[in-house]
Order: structure tokens, then C-alpha cells, then sequence
């Protein structure tokens, strides 16, 4: 009974020192957290400061250049718009050349189905099964090349997407700065 009881109070000791611990821990973690605040304000508040600065000096700048950048970005919106309809027209060229590959892939699905059918006839294949199969094949491989094709959009479309919503940035940055 005396060693449980020494078990017991000894098992309690850990339980207390553990919580000990843990409380010990999370009066650091905290202390840590509060530090690590304190720090990012001042930093905060330093590149605020360095921006403020900048952004005087970039004003003071742009007094100067004005009539210069304004031909610059006049001449930039035109070979952005240059290069967006070249994109535009090499999508479009995309989009065709895969609209002939399908039909091309569409009329070999058709001389396969022909030239199966006849091999079906020669070898006498019960008609019913045979068709059963043919189709499920032949809807394999096109759902096949569908999901191939449309993975294959998406991504030029997310690609396009992305250029544009880059050139968007740019331009509307470009404006922001001719207006200050």
C-alpha cells in the first residue's frame, strides 16, 4: 500500500511539473509572439517611412520626365496592342489547326468503325456484342481525346488569362504613375 501511495504521489509530481511546464511554455511562446509583433510593427512602420519617401522623391521625378513618359507609354500601348492581336491571331490559328486534327481524328474513327464492321462480317462476330464493344471502345478513345483536349484548352486558356491579367497590371500601373 505504501508504494502505491509512493506511486501515486510520485505519478502526481509529474502530472504537476508537466503542467509546470507546459504553463512555462506558453508564457514564452507568448513572450515570443509579443516580440515578434513589436518587431514587425517597427519594421512595418520603417518600410512605411522608406515608401513615403520614395514616393516623394519618385513625384519630384515624374514633374520632370512627364512629356517623356507619356510618349513612352503611348508607344507601349501600341506595341502591347501589337502584340496582343499578334497572341489573339496565333490562338486563333490554334484553334483551327485543332479543329482540323479533330476532324482528321473524327474520320479515322470513321475508317476504323468501317474496316471493323467488315472484319466483323467476315468473321461472322454476333452482331449485338460486337456493336456493344465497338461503341464502348470507340467512346473510350473519344471521351479520351476529349478530356486531351480540353486539358489542353484550359491550359491555353488559364496561359492567356495570365498574360492578359499581367498586361492589365501593367498598364494600369503605367497609368497610375502618369497620373501622379
Amino acid at each position: 500500500l505504501r508504494v502505491k501511495a509512493e506511486q501515486v504521489k510520485e505519478l502526481q509530481e509529474r502530472k504537476d511539473e508537466d503542467e509546470r511546464l507546459k504553463q512555462e511554455e506558453a508564457r514564452l511562446m507568448k513572450e515570443r509572439f509579443e516580440l515578434d509583433l513589436a518587431e514587425a510593427r517597427e519594421k512595418e512602420q520603417q518600410r512605411a517611412q522608406m515608401f513615403a519617401d520614395k514616393k516623394t522623391a519618385i513625384a519630384r521625378h515624374n514633374a520632370v520626365l512627364r512629356a517623356e513618359k507619356e510618349a513612352e507609354m503611348r508607344r507601349q500601348q501600341e506595341e502591347d496592342l501589337r502584340l496582343l492581336n499578334a497572341m489573339l491571331d496565333k490562338e486563333r490559328r490554334a484553334e483551327q489547326a485543332e479543329l482540323a486534327y479533330k476532324h482528321q481524328l473524327k474520320l479515322q474513327a470513321q475508317q476504323y468503325q468501317a474496316q471493323l464492321m467488315e472484319l466483323m462480317k467476315k468473321e461472322a462476330v454476333d452482331e449485338a456484342a460486337s456493336e456493344a464493344i465497338r461503341q464502348a471502345e470507340q467512346d473510350k478513345a473519344w471521351r479520351k481525346r476529349e478530356q486531351v483536349w480540353e486539358t489542353e484548352r484550359a491550359a491555353r486558356d488559364k496561359l492567356m488569362k495570365e498574360v492578359m491579367e499581367v498586361r492589365r497590371q501593367q498598364l494600369a500601373l503605367r497609368l497610375q504613375q502618369n497620373r501622379e
